[in-house]
């Protein structure tokens, strides 16, 4: 049986809970909030120098923020301003031409 915030109650259906990108079969990337500077902080490793493009998700999976790096480095720290998001959790997306990763980003 499967209650909801409501109190209302269903004994039929399915659960299907599932991930986003469980494998890494995209560029490898870490990506995390500063918020002393109020920036997202990414850092893209294994690209070979490729172009790739940053995308910010909200809860909806509405882009709210994208930005495109041509020619990256490798370990190269790229900052996206984020005093215009709002607090809570989103997924970030690294995408170059062939492959892309994501992954969860809180703001806080």
């Amino acid at each position: 049986m499967i209650t909801d915030s409501n109190g209302c109650n269903s004994g039929s259906g399915q659960i299907v809970i599932s991930s986003l990108n469980e494998t890494n079969v995209g560029p490898n990337f870490n990506a995390w909030y500063d918020a002393t500077s109020g920036n997202v902080n990414v850092v893209i490793n294994k690209i070979d120098n490729a172009k790739a493009t940053i995308t910010i998700y909200d809860v909806l999976g509405q882009s709210i923020k994208q930005i495109e790096e041509e020619n990256s480095e490798n370990n190269k720290i790229m900052i996206i301003p984020a005093q215009f998001i709002a607090k809570g959790i989103y997924m970030i997306e690294v995408a170059t031409k062939q492959k892309t990763s994501s992954g969860k980003l809180l703001i806080h």
